[in-house]
C-alpha cells in the first residue's frame, strides 16, 4: 500500500504497473532471486542479502520516499469505541508504553475522545465508522 501511495505521488499510475501481491511476504526476496519480477521491495536484512549475492541493486528507499507511515496502527469502529472505550484505551495505553510513550504526554486527554479526534482529521478516510489508533 505505501508503495502505491509512492507510485501515486511520483504521478505513475498504478495500472502501468503490474504488482504482484500473491507471493507470501517472507518470499518475495527468494522470488525475485528466482526470476519472479523485475523489481521487489523488501525490508532489511532482505534488501542487503540481494545485494550481496549479486541479485539484484537497491536504487530508492520507499520509506523515504513515502515520509512517515506508522509501520502499525489499529482500528475499531466507533460503536465498539463507544461501548468498549475502557479496553481501547488500556490496548492504547500499552502500546504507547511499548513503545517509551504516554497517551497523556502527547494529547493530556482522554484517549477515547483522542481516537474520535483522529477518525474525524483522518484526511481521505472513507470508512468514518472506523477510528484508527496510532
Amino acid at each position: 500500500m505505501v508503495f502505491e501511495y509512492v507510485l501515486v505521488q511520483k504521478g505513475i499510475d498504478k495500472k502501468d504497473v503490474n504488482i504482484n501481491q500473491s507471493i507470501d511476504f517472507g518470499s518475495t526476496a527468494a522470488a525475485f532471486s528466482g526470476g519472479q519480477g523485475d523489481y521487489t521491495i523488501e525490508f532489511e536484512p532482505s534488501a542487503t542479502l540481494l545485494e550481496q549475492k549479486g541479485d539484484g541493486y537497491v536504487v530508492a528507499s520507499v520509506g523515504t520516499e513515502s515520509g512517515y507511515v506508522p509501520y502499525t496502527s489499529y482500528s475499531v469502529k466507533q460503536s465498539y469505541l463507544k461501548t468498549h472505550g475502557a479496553t481501547v484505551e488500556k490496548i492504547h495505553e500499552g502500546a504507547a508504553e511499548g513503545n517509551g510513550l504516554r497517551a497523556d504526554a502527547h494529547t493530556g486527554g482522554d484517549c477515547r475522545s483522542d481516537c474520535a479526534a483522529v477518525c474525524r482529521n483522518r484526511a481521505g478516510n472513507n470508512h468514518r465508522d472506523r477510528a484508527p489508533l496510532l
